[in-house]
């Protein structure tokens, strides 16, 4: 069984934000598009139903592994059928950017307003955030003083042999791969890209699994 440890990559803590496609096709219901399987089951349990029963409305359901190239091809046939879709905040703002996302009205989401400016640009809101954290498994390091405590000992394979995962997404592997080059926590920023390229080809063969 893997065991989290207290290091927590400095930005690993992400926004996903409520993007707006396009006006609904009616007034009466809207179309939600996350990711699928218990994430959604949740979001449907806690802020969909609830929402729905509130507004008056009905809120219809998709479903995709990855929301972005569909929200691109729909906006450019004119003919988007997504109303509001779960996505990462970058998607948001890349959309906002190339026309792809409508503009929010924050007169009529009063409370985001109380969020924190970090969490709300122009075109998303800011709902749902997540760690990315280092874990090990306990019958390979039962002894936990024995165990790897930082990504520095993630990349020492040779003190720390066994397979290995990644995610496969640039926003918290990049960070990861610069502290283990000894990167600071609060120096990451703007992200030396380049570096963190170099120090993932270290690490790549003995990468068994790119989690997405």
């Amino acid at each position: 069984m893997a065991k989290s440890l207290n290091f927590r990559t400095t930005c690993a803590v992400a926004g996903f934000s409520l993007a707006l496609l396009g006006s609904a096709s009616a007034a009466e219901q809207i179309m939600f598009v996350s990711q699928g399987g218990a994430y959604q089951k949740a979001q449907t349990i806690a802020i969909l139903d609830p929402s729905a029963k509130k507004l008056g409305i009905t809120i219809n359901q998709d479903s995709v592994p990855d929301a972005w190239p569909i929200m691109r091809s729909q906006v450019a046939s004119g003919k988007p059928t997504w109303d509001v879709v779960d996505v990462a905040t970058n998607f948001c703002l890349r959309g906002g950017e190339q026309g792809i996302v409508e503009k929010l009205d924050f007169s009529k989401i009063p409370n985001a307003a109380a969020m924190p400016a970090e969490y709300r640009s122009d075109w998303s809101v800011a709902y749902e955030f997540y760690s990315s954290v280092l874990g090990y498994n306990q019958k390979k390091f039962p002894d936990a003083a024995a165990a790897p405590k930082s990504w520095a000992d993630f990349w020492d394979v040779k003190k720390f042999p066994g397979r290995r995962s990644l995610r496969n997404h640039p926003l918290a592997t990049l960070e990861a791969a610069l502290m283990a080059d000894g990167v600071a926590p609060d120096k990451l920023y703007p992200l030396d890209v380049e570096r963190a390229f170099k120090k993932l080809e270290e690490i790549k063969p003995n990468i068994t699994v790119w989690w997405t």
